[in-house]
């Protein structure tokens, strides 16, 4: 699979059916010798009151994903809790 087969799909955590980001708005950390994808990294919008946000990151390894569809990138997080965060 080529990296540009991966652009504009969603990420959704199969655990919780919680919609993660896009992956085009994330960033994957590749092994440079063997040219494998090692993990995405995801920016997460955390509410922390009425009005401030703080953006944390998600690492998702790459063996937590277990599928890539069309368009979709079904993930599998179980401690991974979707509670409290919003404008994902």
């Amino acid at each position: 699979m080529k990296l540009s087969q991966l652009v504009g799909k969603e990420i959704i955590n199969l655990s919780d059916g919680a919609r993660l980001g896009v992956t085009n708005e994330s960033q994957f950390i590749i092994d440079t010798e063997s040219g494998k994808i090692h993990s995405i990294t995801i920016s997460v919008k955390k509410s922390v009151g009425m009005f401030s946000k703080t953006v944390d990151s998600l690492v998702i390894p790459w063996s937590s994903v277990k599928r890539v569809g069309e368009d979709l990138l079904i993930v599998e997080i179980p401690e991974y809790s979707m509670k409290g965060k919003k404008g994902i």
